[in-house]
C-alpha cells in the first residue's frame, strides 16, 4: 500500500532574492511531514545549491521573449522519500557529469556545491526536455511526529569586540540569501582593525556553498591583515558539511 504524500510546487523568477519563497515552502513541507531539523537543513542545502547554480550560470540566457526567466520547483514526500524536481530554461547543463573536486593546495569553493548535493542525496538524475533542464534528486528521510522544534529563521549575530580581536556567535543558517550581508559584516570587522576573528558556530544550523565562500573570503582578508579566522564549537552536523565539502583543512577549527 502506498502512503499518502505531500507535495508543493513553486515558480520563481531567476533572482537570488526570490529564493526565500521556496525555502519557506520547503520548511512548510518539512513541518507537514514531521521531518527532523537536521534532515531539513540538509534538504535546504540541496535546494539552495541547485537553484543558486541555475540562477548564477543560466539566468543570463533564460530570457523568454517579452518576459523574465523563471525556475520551476516541485517537491514531494512519499513513502519517506523526499523528491526535488528543478526545471529551468537555461543552456544545457548535466550536473551528474561533473567530476568531484580534488586539490593539492588550499581548497577553494568553486564546483563544490554540486559535490555537496551528491553527498547529501541518494540519487541525482538529469534530462534535457523540450529545451529545458530538468534535474531530479531524491533522499530517504526519517519522519518524527513528536518533539520537532521549529528551525531558526535566517541568521542571528552576537559579537564581542576587543582591541584587535572579535568573537562572533552565529545562530541560524548562512545561505545564498544572506551570505553577502554576512561577508560584508565580517569583512567590516577585519577592516575596522579586528584582525583576529573567532566564529562560534554552536548554534549554526547549516551553511551552503555561499556560506563557505563567505568564510573563505573573510579568512583571506584576515590573513592579509596579519590575523586569521578561527572556527569553534561546530555541531556534528555542521562539521560533517565541512568534511563533505572538502574544506575542513582550509580553516582553523577548534
Amino acid at each position: 500500500m502506498t502512503s499518502a504524500f505531500y507535495s508543493v510546487s513553486v515558480t520563481l523568477l531567476a533572482r537570488i532574492e526570490q529564493m526565500q519563497i521556496v525555502r519557506d515552502a520547503l520548511d512548510s513541507l518539512a513541518v507537514a511531514n514531521a521531518i527532523p531539523n537536521a534532515s531539513t537543513a540538509r534538504l535546504q542545502i540541496v535546494l539552495d545549491e541547485l537553484i543558486s547554480n541555475a540562477i548564477k550560470h543560466g539566468a543570463s540566457e533564460m530570457r523568454p521573449t517579452g518576459g523574465e526567466a523563471k525556475i520551476e520547483v516541485a517537491m514531494l514526500v512519499e513513502d519517506s522519500v523526499f523528491t526535488l524536481c528543478l526545471t529551468d530554461d537555461g543552456p544545457g547543463f548535466d550536473p551528474t557529469q561533473l567530476v568531484y573536486q580534488t586539490d593539492t593546495s588550499r581548497p577553494r569553493i568553486g564546483g563544490r556545491g554540486l559535490d555537496m548535493v551528491r553527498a547529501l542525496t541518494d540519487s541525482m538524475s538529469y534530462l534535457r526536455v523540450n529545451g529545458k533542464n530538468q534535474t531530479i534528486v531524491t533522499k530517504a528521510i526519517e519522519q518524527r511526529h513528536e518533539g520537532r522544534a521549529p528551525m531558526i529563521s535566517g541568521l542571528q549575530i552576537e559579537e564581542t569586540r576587543e582591541a584587535d580581536t572579535a568573537t562572533v556567535a552565529l545562530a541560524g543558517r548562512i545561505d545564498s540569501g544572506n551570505a553577502s550581508q554576512v561577508t560584508e559584516h565580517l569583512s567590516g570587522l577585519v577592516a575596522a582593525g579586528h584582525h583576529q576573528v573567532t566564529l562560534d558556530m554552536a548554534k549554526l544550523d547549516y551553511l551552503t556553498s555561499a556560506g563557505f565562500r563567505t568564510l573563505l573570503l573573510v579568512s583571506d582578508a584576515a590573513e592579509e591583515a596579519g590575523g586569521g579566522l578561527t572556527l569553534r564549537s561546530l555541531t556534528e552536523e555542521v562539521r560533517e558539511l565541512f568534511d563533505l565539502s572538502g574544506l575542513s583543512r582550509a580553516f582553523v577549527i577548534i
